[in-house]
């Protein structure tokens, strides 16, 4: 089966795009559309979606999980999985850069992270957080344990779980695209 990049570009070209053409067609920029046939980063929801309007394929086919090139209609589910799984990947991705910056970019993400939270929370506009759950896990190759949150001052503390919260206002955000 194809990769993700490789049938992107596959279809790109078989529907006489350019990278640049199919970059203005879903609102990013070339560079984007190159990172992506290379493999090098996967789209969003938004794009895939897009991509699956233009090209008239199916996710599944467009992510190379398939070799059925039938032009598909997702079932609603099918639809919030897969919105839920590229979230489950955005976050997991935050979390490991976050886990990767110094102190001072820690402490910059968390000031930023608690100044959105207090405008939300002013504004009445947080998700309900007992409507998600989840769990993230960081290990380091260096110690391969789990990262230890005892070990940060409750500040420190707070601010990942505001973190936490905020991405899950992110994630609601994701779904009323998609509701779209």
């Amino acid at each position: 089966m194809a990769t993700m990049g490789e049938r992107i570009k596959q279809l790109r070209k078989e529907n006489g795009m350019t990278q640049t053409a199919l970059a203005e067609a879903l609102g990013v920029t070339k560079g984007t559309v190159s990172t992506w046939e290379t493999n090098s980063r996967t789209p969003s929801f938004e794009a895939l979606d897009s991509m699956s309007d233009i090209f008239k394929r199916s996710f599944d086919y467009i992510m190379g999980r398939s070799d059925d090139a039938t032009p598909r209609v997702q079932s609603e589910q099918e639809l919030e999985d897969l919105a839920l799984s590229q979230v489950e990947d955005d976050l997991t991705e935050y979390a490991l850069k976050y886990a990767r910056l110094d102190g001072y970019g820690r402490e910059a993400v968390e000031a930023i992270i608690r100044a959105e939270y207090n405008r939300c929370r002013a504004e009445n506009t947080l998700a309900n957080a007992s409507a998600y759950y989840g769990s993230i896990s960081v290990r380091s190759e260096r110690d391969s344990g789990r990262l230890n949150i005892k070990t940060r001052t409750p500040i420190q503390t707070e601010a990942i779980l505001l973190e936490s919260v905020f991405l899950l206002e992110l994630f609601q955000k994701t779904r009323k695209v998609y509701q779209k």
